[in-house]
């Protein structure tokens, strides 16, 4: 099983885009379809990259890391909704306010 560049067509991009991340051509619009970190310049590149550059074990790192960074984010929410202390989600004993106007 491996992941696809999203966006059908294929081909080289405009100069003006985002490196390809197997070949470095310019212009790449097509992302991966899993991790959505890398970019290419078409479905040639994508498979190249996924077999033989490495793309295959980084996608899979790049996707458990925004799957924590979302669960964080999402813990951090709740925690702040509902007053608590975003390190051990106890009420604060004293907030302190700051004079920006964050408390904490």
């Amino acid at each position: 099983k491996g992941g696809k560049a999203a966006k059908k067509g294929g081909g080289k991009g405009d100069a003006d885009g985002e490196p390809c991340s197997n070949c470095g051509t310019l212009g790449a619009s097509r992302k991966c379809s899993q991790c959505r970190q890398t970019q290419y310049c078409g479905e040639e590149c994508f498979k190249e990259h996924w077999k033989y550059g490495g793309h295959k074990k980084a996608c899979a790192v790049y996707v458990l890391a925004a799957a924590a960074q979302a669960q964080q984010d999402r813990l951090c929410k709740r925690a702040a909704e509902a007053e608590q202390c975003l390190i051990c989600l106890e009420p604060p004993l004293e907030p302190t306010r700051l004079p920006c106007g964050h408390a904490f």
